[in-house]
């Protein structure tokens, strides 16, 4: 691994799992339903496990 000063916080800390996606997806079966809603991003080498980010409006039909 390298500096930790290189790594994007968001990755390591927003992620259920991160590695290959051998690992990845095995991670993601191993939660079964505990999983739903989580999705693979990333590349083959370098993959993680979270939930897609949904930006928040202003709009609250008030």
């Amino acid at each position: 691994m390298g500096c930790a000063s290189s790594m994007p916080g968001g990755k390591w800390t927003e992620s259920v799992a991160v590695g290959s996606r051998g690992f990845v997806e095995k991670i993601k079966t191993k939660l079964g339903i505990r999983a739903k809603g989580r999705a693979i991003y990333g590349m083959d080498t370098e993959s993680n496990l979270r939930e897609p980010q949904v930006s928040y409006s202003d709009d609250f039909n008030a």
